[in-house]
């Protein structure tokens, strides 16, 4: 890295190093303006950060996506200091304070000194900060599980009308939508539904739309969780599913073949159940995605996902429902080659909403929290709402669509009560920066 690179990385340490010393010894008096302002800074060096990584800049310390890293690991390169009864973690452009253990509460320092100044502490003794204050509404922009999200008490969105309409009224099914646009929860929304897990729906419309609640057993498929640097990877993810499905419907394995196995799957699934199955994939196309410039490791990708893929088109009669998400439809590289009977819901009008949050959403889920996310930055309402629009609205999925609030930045901006460009600092695709960098 050169000199010039190398200086936003040197300040991503020692700032944090005397804010943690601030925030863990002198919170009393730290002025709050200077601490709301840190938070800003913070998240502004990050993205510098980030986008230095990407263009080649600055080497990453764990290229591993944080999506697909376990909770434990996603902060395993920081530098650590132990103090009683909490653990600092020092991230590049980041401080992130965890409470006293048990609490399963995280904060940035500037935010831990804030939460001091305006006297939201249950012990100062053991500087654990509470929750914010109580207007502020449960959730979670990480949070991917329908029924983790319904049974913990977290904000949800209601898309189930959608899903509904979806399950009525076709089979199979395609939807592209952007990284972290809310495509892995629709798909666990879907899960749960034809899982007929009626209490899960309580007080959404599907709780009125839906009558019979019949439950289909479900082959649930997520190749968002592979890095994919070899052949082995989209593999051994592959064989994972496979394994776990012969397993649990006492299935001895006959072929090598994926395609063969998968077939011998469903067969199996619905001799034993005496129902069709329901058939979900979430990031169908992450493998190739993620290496479009290496050709040799795509080709492979390619041909193993359309065979494994054709089985969809061979045992129509089988399956009630399909459904399949990903980044978009790589309609070159033939990986649908003969599933002509797959509609794509991408430009639908009438599917513009699927995922994502509008504004009608906006203001009937998150009001008390855009009025606190207001307050933190001396905004009024509507010029606060009107920041948010222009910053995080303008995703247009048809002509005559209503336009679409990433939810991953909306929530996080929420989450922090800071605007800041959170999306291009985790979203954004490699192979997009690597091709203008071409």
């Amino acid at each position: 890295a050169t000199r010039g690179s190398l200086i936003p990385l040197i300040f991503s340490y020692t700032i944090p190093l005397i804010l943690t010393t601030i925030a863990q010894e002198l919170f009393v008096i730290a002025d709050k303006a200077v601490l709301e302002n840190t938070i800003a800074e913070n998240a502004r060096l990050k993205a510098m950060l980030d986008y230095n990584i990407m263009m080649g800049n600055i080497e990453d310390p764990e290229e591993e996506d944080e999506d697909d890293m376990p909770e434990e690991n996603k902060l395993k390169n920081c530098l650590e200091i132990e103090r009683e009864p909490r653990t600092v973690k020092i991230h590049p452009m980041n401080v992130i304070v965890y409470g006293a253990p048990g609490t399963g509460k995280t904060y940035s320092t500037a935010e831990y000194a804030l939460a001091i100044i305006e006297n939201r502490m249950v012990d100062k003794s053991k500087k654990t900060p509470v929750e914010r204050k109580q207007v502020m509404k449960a959730y979670n922009e990480l949070i991917k599980n329908f029924e983790k999200i319904r049974k913990d008490g977290y904000v949800y969105v209601d898309k189930t009308a959608l899903i509904h309409r979806l399950a009525t009224t076709g089979t199979y099914y395609f939807l592209s939508r952007p990284r972290r646009f809310g495509k892995s929860l629709l798909v666990s929304t879907m899960d749960a539904y034809f899982k007929g897990k009626k209490e899960l729906f309580e007080g959404l419309a599907m709780e009125q739309l839906e009558k019979d609640w019949v439950e289909y057993p479900v082959l649930h498929i997520d190749l968002n969780i592979g890095r994919y640097l070899e052949q082995k990877d989209l593999d051994v993810i592959l064989h994972q599913h496979l394994n776990n499905w012969e397993d649990q419907y006492g299935i001895s394995q006959k072929y090598d073949d994926f395609g063969a196995r998968f077939s011998d799957v469903i067969d199996a699934v619905v001799r034993q159940t005496g129902r069709q199955v329901v058939i979900l994939v979430d990031e169908y196309d992450k493998p190739i995605v993620n290496n479009l410039r290496n050709e040799p490791l795509v080709d492979y990708y390619r041909k193993t996902l359309q065979g494994f893929y054709s089985v969809l088109k061979a045992k129509d009669g089988q399956i009630r429902f399909g459904f399949l998400t990903g980044v978009s439809k790589i309609g070159k590289l033939s990986v649908f080659s003969g599933l002509n009977n797959l509609t794509d819901i991408s430009v639908e009008p009438e599917y513009s909403d699927v995922c994502g949050i509008s504004e009608e959403d906006l203001h009937k889920n998150f009001d008390e929290s855009v009025a606190e996310l207001a307050e933190a930055n001396n905004f009024g309402i509507d010029e606060c709402y009107g920041k948010l629009k222009d910053m995080y609205d303008g995703y247009h999925f048809s002509e005559e669509s209503v336009g679409m609030y990433n939810p991953f930045s909306v929530l996080l901006a929420l989450q922090k009560r800071e605007y800041g460009s959170f999306w291009f600092s985790t979203g954004t695709p490699t192979y997009l920066v690597q091709l203008m960098k071409e």
